[in-house]
């Protein structure tokens, strides 16, 4: 997993810029960023929810939402969407494909990590497992229904990972 965030992380580095915001950061924060999550034991420069970040509007000149929506239902997905889009005029986002043929793999997957080992809710809807994943269509209607404009989108690091690059309208 670390290797792969890496991997992630150095594809975002550049797209991102100085003063960014990581929202979900978990255990591999984007470096020089502002860390959020809700998680404590993570260690974030601030915790709370994605779904009502504690900054004014425009506070960062990016964010990046790495590995996060998934875990969010879909409608949770559209208000998590728009409150990046309140504070930040610059978004990366990846997420898991949610081609049919990866989502039923994954989803077994999770089901069975969640029925077995991994037991893991949180506050605010956060639930461990892929509760969301959604099409690369998807993704891109709702960043543009979030006020965002996608100006690239694309697979990374091979079949089951995609990731937009937005900006504000």
């Amino acid at each position: 997993m670390k290797l792969l965030m890496r991997k992630r992380h150095n594809l975002v580095r550049g797209r991102v810029h100085s003063f960014n915001l990581d929202v979900g950061s978990g255990w591999y924060p984007m470096v020089g960023s502002i860390t959020v999550d809700v998680r404590k034991e993570c260690k974030p420069d601030v915790v709370a929810s994605a779904v009502a970040l504690p900054f004014r509007s425009g506070s960062f000149d990016s964010v990046t939402c790495l590995e996060v929506l998934e875990h969010l239902r879909m409608a949770e997905q559209f208000v998590v969407v728009s409150e990046l889009r309140r504070v930040a005029s610059r978004l990366v986002v990846s997420y898991p494909n949610g081609s049919p043929f990866w989502i039923v793999p994954q989803r077994l997957v999770w089901w069975l990590r969640e029925h077995t080992t991994e037991r893991e809710y949180h506050a605010h809807g956060f639930i461990h497992a892929h509760v969301g994943v959604q099409s690369h269509e998807f993704m891109d209607v709702l960043m543009v229904s979030c006020g965002w404009c996608v100006f690239e989108s694309r697979s990374v690091m091979g079949y089951d990972w995609l990731a937009c690059i937005v900006t504000g309208k």
